[in-house]
């Protein structure tokens, strides 16, 4: 792999381009991967994020507004994602309106259908 791919800082598109294909390459191999991937991925990775912070803005968004996002990208009303996930319709109105928080119990449910890490829906 360091051979193929060098773990140095990231100054432009082009090494973040092959570092991101990298990642993708090595993700792709799910658990047949070896400890020493998984090692190289967590470096390659934080090389990765680091270029991304310097380059690219990152807006603040809260859960709810990415959850607004993911259910119109899905193209999901209020009524399906409850089937979806379990989550009660109401629940997911007043998460929607702001009149209630996302419980970790909810976020636990939203992440498993989107795919996304718990932390972005604090």
């Amino acid at each position: 792999l360091l051979q193929e791919f060098r773990l140095r800082p990231i100054r432009d598109e082009e090494t973040h381009r092959r570092a991101v294909e990298m990642l993708d390459r090595l993700s792709d191999r799910g658990p047949a991967r070896t400890s020493g991937e998984d090692q190289y991925m967590v470096v390659l990775g934080l090389l990765v994020e680091d270029y991304e912070n310097t380059v690219y803005e990152h807006p603040e968004v809260s859960g709810v507004e990415l959850l607004r996002f993911l259910m119109e990208e899905n193209g999901l009303t209020q009524a399906r994602l409850s089937q979806k996930t379990g989550i009660p319709e109401t629940s997911l109105c007043e998460i929607l309106n702001g009149k209630r928080g996302i419980s970790p119990k909810v976020r636990t449910r939203l992440c498993k259908r989107f795919g996304a890490d718990p932390s972005v829906f604090l």
